[in-house]
Formats: structure tokens, sequence, C-alpha cells
């Protein structure tokens, strides 16, 4: 039969949900609501919010959708057992975080405003950055990786991009712009893993190892 989980006080864009393996998780205000094997149950289970038309529940398809996407305050996205995902946070400072690992996993991440906290383990991260996107970090636990941080900006350039470090954090920023990339546990640049960085400006690209090399270290003297 049919399953129809009911929010009475709450809209649905006062809620956030989560996926881990094929349980979901429904987040609204302090509240958590697990729905175990929600993903992989044949049961029907529907779920309504005060703003929800009684007649037609949220359905499976629909909370596919909603569980990659944030809200307009601080938002947890989490994505697992899929291979491909688009996750977007929004405004607020966001935790947004793929942990689908394994071949031919492919997740964009797009934070949005506020500072945002990124995690991948797929194969391909495409980070979206920008003027405008605070201060972030980014964290890549995929040992043999591709890193593309994508900046869609037709008023910028490579040239506009550089990266530096602030004690012994290392980060991309854009000049003229208070927007900051923090590369957590950037061994890749340093010792030469097999993880592969770049940095996409509208056409032209260029390594993130190479700005590595240029960065301007006077302020501080710190030598990785």
């Amino acid at each position: 039969g049919i399953h129809i989980i009911q929010f009475t006080a709450a809209q649905k864009s006062e809620a956030t949900f989560y996926r881990q393996r094929h349980d979901l998780f429904v987040h609204v205000g302090s509240d958590w609501l697990q729905i175990k094997d929600y993903f992989e149950s044949d049961a029907d289970v529907k779920i309504a919010f005060q703003d929800t038309d009684p007649l037609q529940p949220n359905t499976e398809t629909d909370i596919r959708a909603l569980i990659m996407q944030g809200t307009p305050n601080d938002s947890f996205v989490g994505f697992y057992a899929e291979p491909n995902a688009t996750l977007t946070g929004g405004a607020g400072d966001d935790l947004l975080a793929f942990n689908q690992n394994g071949a031919n996993t492919h997740v964009v991440i797009d934070g949005g405003t506020g500072n945002d906290w990124f995690q991948s383990q797929a194969t391909e991260t495409d980070i979206i950055f920008g003027k405008n996107s605070d201060h972030d970090a980014v964290s890549i636990s995929q040992y043999d990786a591709i890193v593309n941080i994508v900046i869609n900006d037709p008023t910028l350039s490579v040239g506009d991009v550089y990266m530096a470090n602030e004690g012994a954090q290392l980060y991309l920023a854009i000049r003229n712009s208070t927007a900051r990339l923090d590369i957590e546990d950037p061994s890749s640049l340093i010792n030469g893993t097999n993880t592969t960085w770049q940095v996409k400006v509208n056409a032209e690209s260029v390594d993130l190892s190479t700005l590595f090399t240029q960065r301007d270290i006077s302020n501080d003297g710190v030598v990785f």
C-alpha cells in the first residue's frame, strides 16, 4: 500500500534531505527523521509537508532531486550510492559531501554564496568557484582523481587567479575579490601524487601545480 509521512508544522523549503546508502534522512529544524531502505524498499512511501497538495505528496523521484539541493540557510547536502551527482548549496555556510568512491564517479559541487566546505571521493570533481564564492574549502580523499576548479565569468582570465598561503594553509584566490578556496591536504601539489588539479576560467585552463610554484611567499616565507 501507500504510506504517507506528514510534516504538519513544516514547509518543504524548511527541510534538508540527505541520503546515506539506501536510507533517507529528513532534517527539519533540530529534528531528524531516518527512513530505512527508502531508496531500496518496494514500499510506496510518500512525504508531505504543510504546503504540499494532499493529493500529490512527494514521490521518490521528487526526493531524489531534493537531496542534492541546499536551502537559503546553512545546509548539509550529502550523497552516496550513485556514480554521478550535482550538489548545490545555495546561500549560507554549507557542507557538501560526495561519499561515493570507485571508478567512473563524477560530481559537480556548487556551494553558492557563504563559507562552504566541500568533500569528495569521486574520480572526477568539478568545483564551481567565482568572485561571489566567499571563503570555501575543499578536501579530496580520492588518491587518483581529477579536480577541476571551474570559473565561468567573462570578465576574468587565468591571469586573475593565483595561489598563496597563510601560514601552512594553501589557498586559491581571485584578484580584486574576497573569494578564497582553501586546499586541504594539498599533498598532490607538493609530493606529486596521481591527483590532477586544474583551474578552468572560461575556455582557458592552468594547472594548479603551476600556480603553486608561482605563489608569493614573501609575506611569511613558508616553504612547503
